[in-house]
């Protein structure tokens, strides 16, 4: 089964609650109260509604017996009690439960979560190649005086949205959401599910480019969450999303109502900045008024992030001295251009992620720091999903890195590889995550610059155990 967890929703759900968001038939009728909302078994504590999800690797409908031993107090099952009961053994008799059965679990998980986003005032919802999640991050700082439930971890696709609003407490003023495609029709169907009032989209870049074909497919799959928003943030740096989205919005006559967009000369945009290795002082501009604000932890990969948050921030109300405040409080995640001091060492970890256009704003902040003379070494794994396109973006980066001129890279996959010229100057070693562990460990010396980036499923964060 898979490890998607348990919510708990802040307060009990009813049976009668559930039967009224979808289409089900009640085939057995015990508990009428559930504590959570559960599609994993393994997390099971007792009292849980356990939804029988059937995915592509998996079928809950294999784990309820499971959760039933584990205490569930409800099952939703696409297969009948009495189809299953040879499964459940005596546990049919010695338990009591509620059992209903709907045509689509994955489609009732839907409609129950539709009816979590009732509880919620209003919901933003954030879609974009790169940046969703340091977005989300930073948008709930800023807010933190609000009652507000967002993205838990990187449960943003179909099933893992649902789970998020799961968590929506009665009288959460905001929900921030995430939402995540890999094909057209994805982001339509996520914002029918949490009916965002606002939406940002952060970027257009590479990811799943191998699977849309064209950076214009990309914009145009991003692009659905205008059909269901009131304000629409876009990103006025991004190419493609002032060509693709304009084309969008010519037509558009019902939503969205208003559009803003940050970035370069636009509603809101950076003035000027300044950055050291503790965060940036940025003086903003546009439509909002001026203020230079302090940032710590925020880099050139954040800034654009860093602009969506303040544009939606000064759009509901918040004025910039609560913003500043607030903003001194932020940390970003584990693998989102973290900066470390680790030993003798400064880490900078970006491990959670990459495209292209990430690893060029990652590689220019570095450059920007002006570490002087310390030796750079740098493990980098392939930008993945890349099709066609793979063998120019992982170019693009090594000319970038061809300018840093690091000490030394650690290539991990084939990509990178395929596409250095052999008359380039990087000295370079490919090898796997382990060996490149083992690797590193034996030369690491004193006040060295580590950056380590790549796609997710390259593992380069593996790497920071070295300081464990």
């Amino acid at each position: 089964m898979n490890s998607i967890q348990n919510f708990d929703p802040g307060g009990s759900i009813s049976l009668s609650f559930i039967t009224s968001l979808t289409n089900c038939e009640i085939e057995r009728v015990g508990p009428m109260e559930f504590e959570r909302i559960s599609i994993d078994s393994r997390d099971i504590k007792g009292k849980e509604l356990f939804i029988a999800i059937k995915g592509k690797n998996f079928d809950g409908h294999n784990f309820i017996r499971n959760a039933l031993e584990q205490g569930a107090f409800g099952i939703i099952s696409e297969l009948s009690l009495a189809g299953i009961a040879s499964s459940l053994g005596d546990i049919v008799f010695e338990n009591d439960f509620s059992f209903m059965r709907v045509p689509n679990t994955i489609l009732a998980m839907h409609d129950i979560a539709r009816g979590f986003r009732q509880r919620i005032e209003r919901v933003i919802g954030i879609t974009g190649s790169v940046g969703k999640t340091t977005t989300k991050e930073i948008l709930k700082t800023l807010l933190k005086r609000y009652q507000t439930v967002s993205t838990f971890g990187n449960f943003n696709n179909e099933i893992g949205l649902p789970l998020s609003l799961f968590r929506a407490k009665k009288n959460d003023k905001f929900g921030i959401f995430e939402m995540a495609m890999r094909s057209r029709g994805e982001i339509s169907q996520l914002c029918s599910i949490a009916l965002p009032d606002i939406g940002i989209i952060t970027r257009i870049a590479e990811s799943h480019i191998g699977l849309l074909g064209s950076m214009e497919n990309i914009a145009r799959a991003k692009g659905e969450i205008l059909d269901f928003v009131n304000s629409a943030f876009l990103n006025f740096n991004c190419t493609y999303s002032r060509k693709i989205f304009g084309e969008m919005l010519k037509n558009k006559r019902e939503k969205p109502k208003e559009i803003f967009w940050f970035g370069k000369v636009s509603d809101i945009y950076i003035k000027s900045y300044e950055i050291s290795i503790y965060g940036s002082r940025l003086e903003f501009s546009g439509r909002f008024g001026n203020f230079a604000l302090n940032a710590p932890n925020i880099f050139l990969p954040q800034f654009e992030p860093l602009l969506a948050s303040v544009a939606v921030a000064r759009f509901l109300g918040l004025d910039w001295n609560e913003i500043n405040d607030n903003l001194q409080s932020y940390v970003p995640l584990q693998g989102r251009f973290l900066i470390k001091k680790l030993r003798d060492q400064i880490v900078i970890d970006d491990s959670y992620n990459a495209t292209c256009t990430s690893f060029i704003k990652g590689l220019e902040t570095i450059k920007s720091l002006k570490f002087g003379s310390r030796r750079k070494i740098f493990i980098f794994g392939d930008i993945l999903e890349a099709g066609d396109e793979s063998k120019d973006l992982h170019r693009k980066v090594i000319k970038k890195i061809e300018e840093l001129d690091p000490y030394l890279v650690y290539f991990v996959g084939t990509e990178f590889v395929k596409s250095i010229d052999h008359n380039s100057k990087i000295r370079f070693k490919n090898m796997d995550i382990d060996c490149v562990k083992e690797d590193l460990a034996k030369i690491l010396s004193k006040d060295e610059i580590v950056y380590i980036k790549g796609s997710n499923s390259t593992k380069t964060w593996k790497i920071l155990e070295l300081w464990n």
